[in-house]
């Protein structure tokens, strides 16, 4: 039976490259929409003290470790500017306003010397975000890069654990999709090479 179909094969080579191709494009469109189905996950082990302590931090206390963290420079001067101060409680204003986020710390309104650059130039702004990992890495699509900006004042960048695992995401899956472009090319070409 094997003999018979891979002469089949042989005899009907271009048709049955064809047909895998049109298979392979087919399911490739129905499997391209798979990737919003799936479920992210952070980098925890579940059972493990760690995560029970976060459990318990989250529920007893509405807080634990901070998912976003923005560094704010001073354009002028230091953080504790009046002008960089303003700007910045502003700054955390708007990060308070996003719907996921639960939790805000800052340099100006925790007075945390911790979260203030030794140069006096820099400090943190820390956030606090609920729902999945799913959940908050698409929530951050869109204000992480409106974050990330120069003003007069300030200079801020985005990053922390959920921004950097969103945007490592993002890239794997550009990467992805730019392989599986690829990959029919490169069996036509081993196949008549």
């Amino acid at each position: 039976m094997l003999t018979r179909s891979g002469r089949l094969a042989v005899r009907y080579s271009r048709a049955v490259l064809v047909g895998f191709l049109s298979l392979f494009l087919c399911l490739g469109a129905y499997g391209a929409g798979a990737q919003d189905d799936l479920d992210l996950s952070r980098w925890s082990s579940p059972g493990t003290e760690s995560v029970r302590a976060a459990d318990v931090l989250r529920e007893d206390f509405r807080t634990g470790n901070p998912h976003l963290a923005l560094l704010v420079t001073a354009r002028d001067g230091d953080v504790d500017s009046p002008r960089t101060e303003r700007a910045a409680r502003e700054l955390v204003a708007e990060v308070e306003r996003s719907p996921l986020v639960t939790d805000v710390t800052s340099y100006w309104d925790a007075d945390s010397p911790a979260l203030r650059g030794q140069d006096g130039r820099r400090a943190l702004i820390l956030a606090r975000l609920e729902g999945s990992a799913t959940e908050t890495r698409n929530e951050l699509a869109t204000p992480s890069p409106e974050l990330t900006r120069t003003t007069a004042a300030l200079d801020v960048r985005v990053g922390g654990q959920e921004e950097i695992s969103r945007q490592v995401g993002e890239q794997a899956r550009a990467d992805f999709l730019r392989a599986e472009a690829f990959a029919p090319a490169e069996v036509l070409h081993r196949e008549y090479v």
